[in-house]
């Protein structure tokens, strides 16, 4: 299969990542520049650009229902209104009970179909071992480390039926799954590689499940 590449936007990012398309019919393009501490946004129908300045490097932004993000800036997570105005979330130290022992910052991103975030860290200097994966609640109220020993978080998918989810950890060179249990205290859990990937993956970073698994 060929798939065509192409330029959407020509500003130039440090270090661009975390794409979410949300609005009307999905043509509300956005993204992080992590290093360069910026949001960016494209309309694909108006073609009208934007952006705004976040004061931490920023790993990754959820547009939500409402409007505004949760924005995985390093020491956050955070939620942002629409104005600007900034709303801290529980963060890391809280969930861990003690502060970060590497210098860490979030990296990827992703909302479950019940609202939850799952959302991971990486250290700076890419070191493995020194991040973990962590869940924050729908309500905001709750954010919880599922597991660490990780590297690089990225990316992570559901499939379908929504028992499954797919999680990758770049410097791994795998794709790991999951059993899925969003109603129970555990929601995941049979932690086991992939049988969908083989071992061409060399870095694996976004995972989209509908291009990658369905059948």
């Amino acid at each position: 299969m060929t798939i065509k590449v192409e330029v959407l936007d020509n500003r130039r990012n440090q270090l661009g990542e975390g794409p979410t398309s949300s609005g009307e019919k999905n043509n509300h393009i956005q993204w992080c520049d992590i290093y360069g501490r910026k949001i960016r946004w494209q309309n694909l129908i108006t073609g009208q650009t934007g952006e705004f300045a976040t004061n931490e490097d920023v790993g990754f932004q959820i547009p939500r229902v409402h409007g505004g993000e949760v924005l995985g800036t390093a020491n956050g997570p955070v939620l942002r209104d629409l104005d600007g105005t900034l709303h801290k979330l529980p963060t890391r130290v809280e969930a861990d009970g003690k502060p970060d022992a590497t210098l860490l910052r979030w990296n990827d991103a992703k909302i479950a179909s019940n609202g939850d975030l799952f959302l991971g860290t990486m250290a700076y200097q890419n070191q493995k071992d020194e991040g973990s994966f962590y869940r924050l609640t729908k309500d905001g109220k709750k954010l919880e480390k599922l597991f660490d020993k990780v590297a690089i978080s990225n990316g992570m998918d559901w499939t379908k039926d929504n028992s499954r989810m797919f999680y990758i950890d770049t410097l791994t060179m795998k794709v790991e799954v999951f059993d899925y249990k969003p109603l129970q205290s555990k929601v995941i859990e049979n932690r086991r590689r992939s049988e969908e990937h083989t071992s061409e993956l060399q870095s694996p970073d976004h995972l989209v499940c509908r291009l990658l698994l369905e059948k």
